[in-house]
């Protein structure tokens, strides 16, 4: 289901920068790597308060949550890999590279029903271990978000080079 949903947002974006917005978007001050951009995120702690991400106890939560969920690993051909952020690599490249194949499709064409099929095509598709490296993505966030209670307040994104504050994501108002 995540998968069809993120596949369909996908899509959308696409169709979506196939038009001229009417009114500039916070995107476009982006620098043109992510490697120049830092995203620091505030969270809310019952214990703690407001804290962000460079808090040493939201950092050791942190750990703990992904040093339980991740320890046991997950199968990726034949070879376990317990490294959160390898395996979330290994589901942003399969996800990279289905979307670079619905690029060669016309997008003035898009239906739909043409969209829900491709969903669907990515879900049949994708091999048995994105299953279970989404899960415990899953098992993650709540061990962080529900056990250890830390909510996302807001996000501020920085240009690096100048420490230009570029937008903020406020969380709290949805």
């Amino acid at each position: 289901m995540k998968t069809k949903i993120l596949l369909l947002l996908c899509v959308a974006v696409l169709v979506a920068c196939a038009t001229k917005p009417s009114k500039p978007s916070p995107l476009d001050k982006l620098p043109s790597s992510l490697a120049d951009v830092e995203f620091i995120s505030t969270w809310s702690n019952p214990v703690l308060g407001l804290v962000d991400d460079k808090n040493p106890e939201l950092n050791k939560d942190r750990d703990a949550c992904r040093n339980d969920v991740y320890k046991s690993g997950v199968d990726v051909n034949g070879e376990i890999i317990t490294d959160q952020s390898r395996l979330n690599k290994i589901v942003s490249e399969y996800q990279s590279q289905f979307v670079r194949q619905q690029l060669k499709k016309p997008i003035g064409t898009r239906t739909a029903e043409s969209v829900a099929a491709d969903a669907t095509e990515y879900s049949k598709d994708a091999p048995s271990y994105l299953t279970e490296i989404n899960r415990k993505q899953k098992q993650f966030v709540n061990c962080f978000q529900i056990h250890k209670k830390y909510t996302l307040v807001k996000t501020d994104t920085y240009d690096k080079k100048t420490g230009e504050l570029l937008f903020t994501t406020d969380y709290s108002k949805k």
